[in-house]
């Protein structure tokens, strides 16, 4: 039985199926950032709670921990800076190539610019 509802349904798969590969680009990406912005506040708990403060660390986290940098706070602490620039450095690649996208970022320093000072 062809209904109202299923012929729609079929026209939007038929309207989006050339871009499949931009959806699930976009899905992808939306989850990303969504993972990134929930990480965002956890390295300042960690500092907070497990260097500042006197809560044990997780077990994963102390085996992360243990095996790059030894077993004391300040390894602890670095721990955490470099998820944080992690963190930020998946933030900012999704924020350039967002604007690479919509054609908002121009290249610094690019041959227009050294033909103008000559």
């Amino acid at each position: 039985m062809d209904t109202p509802a299923s012929r729609k349904m079929r026209l939007v798969r038929e309207v989006l199926r050339p871009y499949r590969g931009w959806i699930v680009i976009i899905l992808l990406a939306m989850l990303v950032e969504t993972a990134m912005s929930l990480a965002a506040p956890w390295p300042l708990k960690v500092i907070l709670d497990n260097v500042v403060g006197t809560h044990k660390a997780p077990e994963w986290l102390d085996s992360i921990r243990s095996s790059l940098m030894g077993d004391n706070k300040l390894a602890l602490a670095a721990v955490a800076g470099i998820a944080t620039v992690l963190i930020a450095a998946l933030r900012g690649g999704r924020q350039l190539y967002r604007q690479l996208l919509h054609g908002k970022c121009r290249p610094v320093g690019g041959a227009r610019s050294a033909h103008a000072s000559l």
